[in-house]
């Protein structure tokens, strides 16, 4: 049976403070929006998975590269969002820029980025803010050059509750 909300141990006052600041909101009205959210997941838990956020705005660094895409992934829904940004130029000498942050009550937070090429196909992260962190292995893979995600996403709610996340083939640089 699931640990009742009020009895989880999410986060010290202080720390709620701190995100409150960061969010410019009420730390009640979050600790209370997160423990509801956290509550519900845990009666019907959803699997993660990575989806394209086809209409996402375009990265800063987009002029760079010959395409972007963002996927996300909703750890708690209505509080916690795993995002990846992806920024590819084509072509023999192929590079990626990647950006992964924790989307918290609708606020992109908590981010880690990295360059990847054919010297360095892939990187392992590890992100992480006050309620969530992810250990992550992204880059490009096989022949194709395939783009995968894999690793887990986590939650705090007295302790870390963690999500596998394995997205492979989310698009390819070679047809």
């Amino acid at each position: 049976m699931p640990v009742p909300a009020e009895e989880m141990g999410f986060l010290s006052e202080e720390d709620w403070g701190k995100l409150g600041r960061a969010l410019d909101a009420n730390p009640e009205r979050l600790k209370a929006q997160y423990a509801e959210a956290v509550e519900a997941h845990l009666r019907a838990p959803q699997p993660v998975v990575l989806k394209e956020q086809r209409n996402a705005p375009a990265p800063p660094n987009a002029h760079s590269f010959d395409f972007s895409k963002t996927f996300e992934a909703t750890i708690v829904p209505g509080v916690l969002t795993l995002r990846v940004v992806v920024s590819a130029s084509i072509g023999e000498n192929w590079s990626a820029h990647v950006k992964v942050s924790a989307v918290v009550f609708g606020t992109e937070m908590g981010d880690a980025e990295a360059n990847l090429s054919a010297v360095n196909s892939y990187v392992e992260i590890h992100p992480s803010v006050l309620l969530a962190k992810a250990d992550l292995r992204i880059g490009f893979a096989g022949e194709r050059l395939c783009f995968f995600v894999q690793g887990q996403a986590c939650y705090w709610a007295l302790g870390w509750h963690c999500t596998s996340v394995d997205a492979h083939n989310l698009f390819c640089l070679r047809s």
